[in-house]
């Protein structure tokens, strides 16, 4: 694989989800990507890979060595990314934490906004590169925003989390109370 998606070490249903998200999008536009995690998958991530019918993230240990680089999605801070992660080479950061503690030795692509789901700016990514969403990858995106915003309830939701999952609700191929209600098991998990 060219590239790694990664979160930070202690992640959250929703940055495994966007983890997933990011390498689909890479892979959108050619690129060998694949997911990746520290650990292995909680319970409830294992449902939601089953649930979607997609391949978990690989469990890594160092991310140095892939060859095309590495995203850091979710996080941007090296103190709690990959212990090696300064010796990679991170190509970009999409995260919705402010700035903290990211340096990188060449230039990186960085999009960081203050919304409630990393999802949510994948969600615009795919719309400003003009990527064709699938049914699959707008259900995995709403999953990761509803259950970072707790179905958009919580009070970090922003009105840009809350358009992105209308238009992703409208994209999907499953029913959306199903869906709804599966998210709601989840995030009370």
């Amino acid at each position: 694989m060219d590239i790694l998606t990664i979160g930070p070490r202690q992640s959250t249903i929703g940055i495994d989800i966007a983890v997933i998200n990011a390498a689909l999008l890479a892979s959108a536009f050619g690129k060998d990507a694949a997911p990746s995690a520290y650990t292995r998958l909680s319970p409830v991530m294992r449902d939601i890979v089953k649930f979607w019918g997609v391949e978990p993230p690989l469990v890594v240990k160092a991310v140095a060595g892939a060859a095309g680089g590495v995203v850091m999605v979710g996080h941007n801070d090296l103190a709690v990314s990959a212990p090696d992660i300064s010796e990679a080479n991170v190509v970009a950061v999409v995260d919705n934490h402010r700035m903290s503690g990211f340096r990188a030795s060449h230039p990186a692509y960085i999009r960081l906004e203050p919304v409630a789901s990393v999802n949510t700016i994948l969600t615009e990514l795919y719309q400003e590169r003009g990527v064709i969403l699938s049914p699959l990858s707008a259900g995995l995106l709403l999953t990761g925003i509803w259950c970072d915003t707790r179905q958009l309830t919580a009070d970090a939701t922003t009105e840009k989390d809350q358009v992105a999952a209308a238009y992703l609700a409208d994209r999907i191929q499953r029913d959306r109370h199903l869906l709804a209600d599966r998210v709601s098991a989840w995030v009370s998990a």
